[in-house]
């Protein structure tokens, strides 16, 4: 089970692998990307209030079919 904290609610989270052949999304969360893109956003002095990644490319069944 995985808790989400307050300010973790409160934002839309979307991260997202994408397959570009047959168009499946399998969505996911990864806290060390979570922290990062956090840590990103203070560096450059910006709040952040939501966030999105898409990472594209071909899935296992669709690589299975090559």
């Amino acid at each position: 089970l995985h808790v989400r904290s307050r300010r973790q609610r409160q934002m839309c989270i979307r991260d997202s692998l994408f397959c570009v052949r047959c168009n499946r999304i399998e969505e996911f969360m990864d806290d060390v990307i979570e922290q990062r893109q956090r840590a990103i956003a203070k560096e450059k002095g910006f709040e952040m209030t939501d966030h999105s990644l898409y990472i594209y490319g071909v899935c296992k069944v669709c690589q299975k079919e090559q």
